[in-house]
């Protein structure tokens, strides 16, 4: 175990972890939502979003509204009901522009997150304030809709549907979300 010993020292542990992190997850991080998850919790929870404001041209599950990175859905008003799985990097940034456009706009929003709720964001616009909904075990998150796979022998994600490294033969794994995630869920007011 460390010992703390000034203010700075507490954050090299934590720099470690993310940089192992985002090895896992690798250099992507706009991982795309499937189908079913997301039209379970539409269900569930009685949203019926039509905004997708972290789209991409390849992946924007048939919203008739969607934002792309091109787009930047972080500078467009969200004027309608919306589903947002927001990037890794930038989740803080994502919440915050939710809450302004729930308040701004009276939507309702519907965002996938990683529940973490260690973080500054998560108390700030969650925690006692939003409807929260814990998602059981970890999801698998798609890329070009191919559910990837996990080399960790060779640490190389596989965008094929294959049971072996094309590299070294090892067995491949599922690539599933390194956090449990959670759906968090602005109402019309």
């Amino acid at each position: 175990m460390k010992i703390i010993r000034d203010k700075d020292d507490w954050q090299k542990p934590r720099m470690k972890k993310s940089i192992q992190h985002m090895k896992i997850i690798g250099d992507k991080d706009d991982w795309e939502t499937p189908q079913i998850l997301l039209s379970s919790a539409v269900v569930t929870y009685n949203i019926q979003p039509l905004l997708d404001p972290c789209a991409d041209d390849k992946n924007s599950l048939h919203f008739f509204h969607h934002f792309t990175k091109r787009d930047n859905g972080l500078e467009q008003e969200w004027l309608y009901d919306a589903f947002v799985n927001p990037p890794y990097n930038d989740v803080d940034k994502w919440v915050a522009k939710a809450d302004e456009q729930n308040k701004r706009h009276n939507i309702s929003i519907l965002m996938l997150v990683f529940n973490k709720t260690d973080t500054e964001w998560w108390h700030e616009y969650v925690e006692d304030k939003l409807e929260v909904h814990f998602i059981k075990g970890r999801q698998k998150f798609l890329i070009n809709g191919i559910n990837p796979r996990y080399c960790q022998k060779c640490k190389k994600t596989i965008l094929k549907v294959i049971k072996k490294c094309p590299i070294c033969n090892q067995t491949l794994k599922i690539n599933t979300s390194p956090y449990p995630s959670c759906w968090i869920i602005w109402r019309k007011h």
